[in-house]
């Protein structure tokens, strides 16, 4: 079964915006592969607004309607502790907007589809 109200619960706002463009019947039959991850810091960017730092997770598969994905999922605990990813559709291609010169392009983790 496939629930994606659940896996929209661990999501952010634009989940259900994301799941509506990745598609729900384009789900991968296999599950991703892991190809890296990286450290994504706290920022502040003015005094009233902070941007949650976390662990980007770097999801490479095929979708189910044959579509290769590179997709970036930003993992981390919100204020209350609570475990949340930023999107978990997992196979829409998204990536996590960086301005950290140490997560730019050249250093993010490719898929082996990319390499060839």
């Amino acid at each position: 079964m496939r629930d994606f109200a659940a896996l929209c619960s661990v999501g952010g706002g634009n989940c259900e915006q994301i799941l509506a463009v990745a598609g729900e019947d384009a789900v991968p039959e296999q599950r991703p592969v892991i190809v890296g991850t990286f450290l994504l810091p706290d920022e502040q960017i003015d005094p009233e607004t902070r941007s949650l730092g976390g662990r980007v997770v770097v999801l490479c598969g095929t979708d189910a309607r044959g579509r290769d994905f590179r997709t970036e999922v930003l993992v981390f605990f919100d204020d209350e502790g609570e475990l949340r990813a930023i999107e978990p559709v997992y196979w829409s291609g998204n990536r996590i907007a960086t301005t950290d010169a140490e997560t730019s392009e050249p250093s993010r983790p490719t898929c082996p589809q990319d390499d060839s």
